[in-house]
């Protein structure tokens, strides 16, 4: 039996192909997730209020079940070039908030999405209009050759 984010394909593994779904958009507040006893229990939660299954968390950041079991249970950690790409997944920054606030520091998000997506259009549409002029003064340096040919002949 399929759910609505699933299909059978024959073939796959489970016959299931699971189609990458959103994470809730949910986030603790600092006092709740710096409460957290430990890295696992911060873990736990950015999970849990992803409301993601665990599979569809760990093949997302590339770790097998075993080593995702054992970051829940506080056995192994999850390594800090996979950080982003879990919170990613998850939707929220849980863990590295907790794991921040056992230095004594913060996040501080440097831009937000809405930012960087403007900042990405600002640069597409100044390479465009550099483009652009560059086409024009090779066109009127075309037009300047042409005339001069055509001056030359009459």
């Amino acid at each position: 039996m399929t759910t609505g984010t699933e299909v059978s394909v024959p073939g796959t593994e489970d016959d299931a192909l699971l189609f990458a779904r959103m994470p809730i958009q949910f986030t603790a507040s600092q006092e709740e997730i710096h409460a957290l006893p430990n890295a696992a229990a911060a873990f736990v939660l950015a999970c849990r209020a992803s409301g993601l299954t665990d599979k569809e968390i760990y093949s997302h950041i590339g770790i097998d079940a075993g080593y995702f079991s054992n970051i829940k249970t506080g056995k192994a950690t999850l390594q800090a070039d996979r950080e982003a790409a879990f919170c990613a997944q998850v939707g929220n920054r849980i863990y590295p908030e907790w794991r921040a606030h056992r230095l004594g520091c913060t996040l501080v998000v440097l831009k937000s999405e809405a930012e960087r997506v403007a900042e990405e259009e600002r640069a597409r549409r100044i390479a465009a209009e550099e483009k652009a002029a560059g086409f024009e003064r090779e066109l009127e340096c075309l037009k300047s050759v042409m005339r001069g040919q055509l001056g030359g002949a009459a």
